[in-house]
């Protein structure tokens, strides 16, 4: 698994299922959510930060959600 820096500055592994989460919270539908966390976590590489993280999923939940 890839490890991720926090806002905090912390190492954590990366978890598809909490990006899930967070993207659901923004208003996705579950299926939606699960697609947009599974192609995020493809794209990611070490090192990379929360911010980055869920800047691009709420980018994709936009363009998918006006398309």
């Amino acid at each position: 698994m890839t490890d991720i820096i926090k806002a905090s500055g912390e190492k954590q592994r990366f978890s598809a299922e909490k990006l899930s989460g967070s993207i659901k919270r923004a208003g996705a539908e579950p299926r939606l959510a699960e697609e947009i966390s599974k192609t995020v976590a493809k794209s990611i590489g070490g090192g990379t930060d929360t911010g980055k993280i869920l800047s691009q999923s709420y980018s994709s939940l936009r363009d998918t959600i006006r398309n």
